[in-house]
C-alpha cells in the first residue's frame, strides 16, 4: 500500500501486486482481507490503467454462479475409512488431482481428509478457500472504496448490475412485480457471460447480500447522474427503497 502511494512501482510489478492481493481474498483468513483491499485501492488510484484490467476480470469472475462450491462437495465426500481396493484409491487420487489442476486450485477434494481433520480439531485448513459469497463481497468492496473509478467505468459496471438483477436477483425473487416493470432484458447489451441459476440455487439470502454490495458501491458515488443509464438506475433505486426490507 505504501509503495503504491509513491507511484514509483514499475507498471508490471503493480499489475503483479494487484493479482497477488486478489489472491489474498481466496485465503480463508479474514485478518489479511482489509490490508489487501486497502492495497488494491492504492494500486487502482495510482496505476488505474493496468489494475483496472485485473479488477474488471475479477468482478466478472465473482459474478458467475456455481451450483455448489467444490469445497462443500469435498467436505461432504470426506471419508477416512480404510481403503480396501488400492486400484480404486489410485484412480480416485488421479481424478481429484486432475480436478485440482484444471480448476486452478479451486477444487480441493484431493485434500478432503486434511480439511476434515482440521475442522475436527477446531482450526482452518490452509487448503480451504473463501466461500463464493464472501469473495463476491470482498471483490465488489474494492469498487465501493473507489467511487471515482465506479463513475468513470460505469459503462462496464452498470451492465453487470443490470445482469445481476435480471439473471440472479429477480430469479430468486420471481414474485417481485418490479422484475416485469423494469424490462431489464431490453437494457441488456446482448447476452451476458454470467450463469443464470434457478431460484433454489442462488437463494434469496445470497441474492440479498449481493444486492447490498452493489447498493453500497453506488451509494459511495457522489454524483449519480454521471453514471451510465442513470435514469434507469434512479427508477430501480426508488423501487428498492419502497420495499419492506430494512437492510436496503
Amino acid at each position: 500500500e505504501v509503495l503504491a502511494r509513491t507511484g514509483k512501482i514499475p507498471v508490471v510489478y503493480a499489475e503483479a501486486a494487484a493479482s497477488l492481493m486478489f489472491g489474498m481474498f481466496h485465503v480463508k483468513f479474514s485478518t489479511i482481507w482489509p490490508a489487501a483491499r486497502q492495497a488494491l485501492k492504492s494500486l487502482a488510484e495510482h496505476y488505474e490503467e493496468c489494475v483496472w484490467l485485473s479488477l474488471h476480470d475479477k468482478l466478472e469472475e465473482v459474478m458467475k454462479v456455481e451450483e455448489e462450491s467444490n469445497e462443500l462437495k469435498s467436505l461432504e465426500n470426506a471419508n477416512g475409512d480404510i481403503i480396501d481396493n488400492f486400484g480404486t484409491y489410485l484412480h480416485d487420487q488421479h481424478t481429484m488431482s486432475v480436478a485440482w489442476d484444471t480448476s486452478l486450485g479451486k477444487d480441493t477434494s484431493i485434500f478432503n481428509n486434511k480439511v476434515s481433520t482440521a475442522l475436527n480439531e477446531g482450526r482452518v485448513s490452509w487448503h480451504q478457500n473463501t466461500d463464493s459469497s464472501t469473495l463476491f463481497k470482498l471483490t465488489w468492496g474494492v469498487m465501493e472504496s473507489l467511487p471515482q473509478l465506479t463513475s468513470k467505468k460505469s459503462r462496464n459496471i452498470v451492465p453487470m448490475f443490470l445482469a445481476f438483477l435480471h439473471e440472479q436477483y429477480y430469479v430468486a425473487y420471481d414474485d417481485d412485480p418490479d422484475a416485469r416493470e423494469f424490462n431489464l432484458s431490453d437494457h441488456m447489451n446482448g447476452k451476458s457471460n454470467f450463469y443464470s441459476p434457478t431460484a433454489a440455487t442462488i437463494g434469496r439470502g445470497i441474492a440479498q447480500k449481493k444486492l447490498t454490495c452493489f447498493l453500497k458501491m453506488f451509494a459511495a458515488v457522489t454524483g449519480p447522474k454521471q453514471l451510465y443509464k442513470c435514469q434507469l438506475l434512479q427508477v430501480i433505486f426508488t423501487a428498492l427503497l419502497l420495499s419492506s426490507d430494512q437492510s436496503i
